[in-house]
């Protein structure tokens, strides 16, 4: 039943987004400036939180999940930092757009100094087995074109994407009162809002929660 549920997701994706070799030149356009919108805060908050990592003493098993640990940390601090920035009233899409450039700059410090293990992170994934692989990338073929459509689901755009957006908009965050969510202020929407500074469309925030598969996946991957 798990893999009739899994083809049943995949056939509406299909309706949803088209295969690749169907995808019109703008439609990939499209979907290339979302990965790029993506991209830099992703590698902004692994970058983070390997030095997060390093700096606490967290000690991994294998580097698998000492990758999975450090996109957890990195969201954290990310997501305070927009926090932080939010309640001080700087929410100036211009100036998270600058701090998301000298995240990335110092990311590139942080991996030219200390480089990844590219051979035993090879060795891990062999390890790790083709089964593990061969589900792995069978939910990320599934899920992916759900992350690369619009957003249409009521939560996120009330809540998830609609408040950060709302505070970018707002160039702070303050009371909501129309709003019963605005309350709690959540972490992920935290962490969403820097991709709303380079993707107004929230696309590039559902790579991010994405790459929560990923992280999840390499953390079991690395307990062997």
């Amino acid at each position: 039943r798990a893999g009739e549920s899994l083809m049943s997701w995949a056939r509406v994706g299909g309706a949803v987004f088209p295969a690749p070799w169907r995808l019109s030149a703008a439609a990939a356009a499209e979907h290339a400036g979302t990965l790029a919108a993506a991209a830099p805060v992703a590698f902004c908050i692994w970058t983070t939180g390997r030095f997060l990592v390093r700096g606490l003493g967290v000690r991994a098993s294998s580097r698998l999940e000492a990758g999975a640990a450090a996109y957890a940390l990195g969201a954290v601090a990310w997501g305070q930092l927009f926090l932080l920035l939010g309640l001080g009233g700087l929410l100036a899409p211009a100036l998270l757009r600058a701090v998301i450039a000298l995240g990335a700059a110092a990311g590139c410090v942080e991996l030219y100094r200390r480089p990844p293990g590219f051979a035993e992170l090879r060795r891990e994934l062999r390890q790790a087995g083709p089964l593990w692989a061969a589900v792995f990338c069978s939910c990320l073929a599934v899920l992916l074109p759900y992350a690369l459509a619009p957003e249409t689901f009521y939560d996120s755009l009330e809540y998830h994407l609609g408040l950060p957006r709302l505070y970018l908009l707002r160039g702070r965050i303050g009371p909501v009162p129309d709003n019963a969510f605005a309350g709690v202020p959540s972490l992920p929407a935290m962490v969403y809002g820097w991709s709303l500074a380079l993707n107004a469309g929230g696309t590039a925030a559902h790579l991010l929660n994405l790459l929560w598969l990923l992280a999840g996946g390499a953390a079991v991957a690395g307990l062997g």
